[in-house]
């Protein structure tokens, strides 16, 4: 089983799970659950390591999901996009969302990793991806895009960071 999670393959169909979890979660109004499952596939990840690369790993995940908890806030802020109110730390993104990020950083030394020297296909790539991402999560209900054009915006922001 680590060897499947380590390949190409595992991590992308761990990141899809994760995913589609966090997401269909949250348009449930069920973001908690959401949020547990992707940490448990990060821990899932983590584990299948060698134990000299967990500790790179776990910073890279860490950092990453600062990182989005900062961005995701700034643009719900600029209402970009629109999250249901929990009631509860209303004024930060919710953490379902932030640890996305974190299970995002599972792929760069992995599924993603033929990306590390062509900075070009990366960017590009993002600038596709990144905003199909948010138009998919609020087509499935977890959130809400009040325009449209936002998604190419937030990704071009997001990539602007990540791309350094």
């Amino acid at each position: 089983m680590k060897r499947f999670i380590q390949s190409i393959w595992g991590n992308a169909c761990l990141f899809q799970f994760a995913w589609f979890s966090a997401v269909l979660s949250a348009a449930d109004q069920q973001g908690v659950w959401g949020g547990l499952i992707v940490w448990g596939c990060v821990l899932i990840h983590l584990y299948s390591l060698p134990k000299e690369r967990q500790r790179n790993e776990l910073l890279l995940v860490v950092r990453c999901f600062l990182l989005g908890l900062l961005l995701e806030t700034l643009f719900m802020h600029a209402q970009l996009m629109i999250y249901p109110k929990t009631g509860m730390m209303d004024w930060i993104c919710p953490l379902w969302l932030a640890s996305l990020w974190a299970v995002f950083a599972i792929t760069l030394n992995h599924s993603l990793a033929w990306l590390k020297n062509r900075t070009i296909w990366a960017a590009i790539l993002g600038a596709l991806l990144g905003p199909l991402s948010y138009w998919a999560g609020a087509r499935l209900g977890a959130g809400v895009m009040p325009d449209p054009r936002c998604g190419p915006r937030c990704a071009s922001d997001a990539s602007a960071f990540t791309t350094r």
